[in-house]
């Protein structure tokens, strides 16, 4: 179904469809160049000059780029990460998640600071090659969270996410121009330097937008997929006590988190030209937004749609979006979370009290999750 809504930005069309998402996110009628509208909006409570920066960064970024400059970006990324992702990358991940297992056993935990953060921030960080352990991540990606999923914009968090953006940039070309990162073939960090050198001011500011969109992209989605697949699983018994007799469903699990609690809840999409469907005629430059965590709940695809069932029949979601903008983190995430449930299955979890969810109306994570893990030998 396809509405006019005001809830986002100036008014937006809002389709909530399967079908229909799918079309959108498909097609080449749609463009991804949003940032710019968002900031010129904030921009009305006179930040324009002091938005420059963000600004800039943000429209260089591969999830804010179209057609060949967004194939090219794209391409490379993909090809960059999939080298870093070595069969050695396997164990050092199974090393993080064991770490933060055993850090949170026998004592009641926050599931979501204690370890659905702490495996992705450090895995990606791994891979592009900076210090695993710099939390500063965790505040950056907060900010830029928060000014993402605001559903009207708003200057004041527009200026957090700059500082947020502008700071981790400050530390990538830090770490670069010291020397200070994994100097190591199969990090990222290292071979996209050969790609973007250092010595022209075009390449250098494409390349820190790629590494602030690498650094946030590969930690915010997955620690929120992490918080909301163990979730589902305590709250749902007999789902649990399943994967943990046939831990072979752990891929099937995944999905259906995916699907059911979509890490992300909705996208954005500019219409470039006058494009019909069905009743609803969209002109040029009218924002379209895709609501995922709706069109994967279609009662007309799914049945029973708010179940939690991982041994559903799979129909392939839209979590991590569909077309030429399909996440390029897919794989690492997955990887991740299955590396979490396939160790954390090997223990005894109690749940404490409710989950908290986080109030941010685009990610779809909790703030808090409160457990007990019962000390089991894991290695």
């Amino acid at each position: 179904m396809i509405t006019w809504s005001k809830k986002y930005s100036n008014g937006a069309w809002v389709v909530d469809d399967y079908v229909t998402a799918k079309a959108i996110l498909a097609s080449d009628q749609f463009s991804v160049q949003r940032a710019g509208r968002w900031l010129n909006t904030s921009a009305n409570d006179g930040l324009e000059d002091d938005l420059r920066i963000f600004k800039s960064l943000l429209r260089q970024s591969v999830v804010f780029l179209d057609g060949s400059k967004h194939q090219k970006i794209r391409s490379l990324l993909i090809q960059k990460i999939k080298h870093a992702m070595s069969n050695e990358f396997q164990g050092k991940l199974d090393a993080i998640v064991l770490d933060a297992i055993e850090q949170l056993q026998n004592k009641p935990s926050n599931l979501i600071s204690d370890l659905a953060k702490i495996v992705p921030a450090r895995s990606i960080a791994y891979l592009i090659g900076i210090d695993p352990n710099n939390e500063e991540v965790f505040r950056w990606s907060d900010a830029i969270a928060d000014f993402l999923g605001a559903p009207i914009e708003n200057g004041q968090l527009a200026l957090q996410a700059q500082n947020a953006v502008s700071e981790m940039a400050q530390y990538f070309e830090s770490s670069i121009s010291r020397g200070n990162y994994v100097c190591n073939d199969r990090r990222i960090m290292d071979e996209l330097l050969e790609e973007f050198p250092q010595d022209q001011l075009r390449s250098r500011q494409v390349l820190l937008a790629q590494l602030c969109t690498l650094l946030f992209g590969g930690y915010e989605t997955t620690r929120n997929l992490i918080g909301n697949a163990i979730s589902l699983l305590l709250l749902n018994e007999s789902q649990y006590d399943l994967l943990k007799n046939q831990p072979e469903l752990i891929d099937d699990c995944i999905n259906e988190v995916l699907r059911l609690e979509s890490p992300v809840q909705y996208t954005g999409r500019l219409v470039r030209s006058k494009i019909s469907f069905g009743d609803v005629t969209f002109k040029a430059g009218d924002l379209v937004v895709v609501e995922i965590g709706a069109a994967n709940r279609d009662p007309s695809i799914y049945e029973d749609p708010n179940s939690f069932d991982i041994a559903r029949k799979f129909i392939p979601h839209l979590a991590f979006g569909f077309g030429p903008h399909y996440c390029l983190g897919a794989i690492l995430s997955l990887m991740e979370c299955r590396a979490v449930l396939r160790n954390l299955i090997k223990t005894n979890i109690q749940l404490n009290s409710p989950p908290i969810w986080s109030s941010n109306t685009l990610y779809r994570g909790l703030d808090e999750l409160s457990v007990t893990v019962m000390r089991q030998a894991l290695r």
